[in-house]
């Protein structure tokens, strides 16, 4: 059976930081980006880290739910500056 490989994609502002769970199925064209499963958008003081952010974000439950038993892979993250 075909799997997907996840991926957390974000960008980190000085406000905001914007958070998105990608599913990649095996044998996609690499150049396609899928549909969000999950979006979550945080303020950047709301937690000490980027860690405490992106460790939230996967612990909410639709992000539970779109990763089933699987884990995030791949992770990139845009930062301002």
């Amino acid at each position: 059976m075909a799997t997907a490989t996840f991926a957390v994609i974000g960008d980190l502002g000085g406000t905001n930081c914007r958070l998105e769970l990608l599913a990649f199925p095996a044998g996609a064209p690499p150049t396609l980006r899928p549909a969000p499963r999950h979006t979550a958008k945080y303020g950047s003081s709301s937690a000490g880290s980027l860690t405490e952010l992106v460790q939230r974000f996967v612990a909410e439950e639709a992000a539970k739910e779109a990763l089933g038993a699987s884990s995030v892979a791949l992770f990139s993250i845009a930062v301002c500056g």
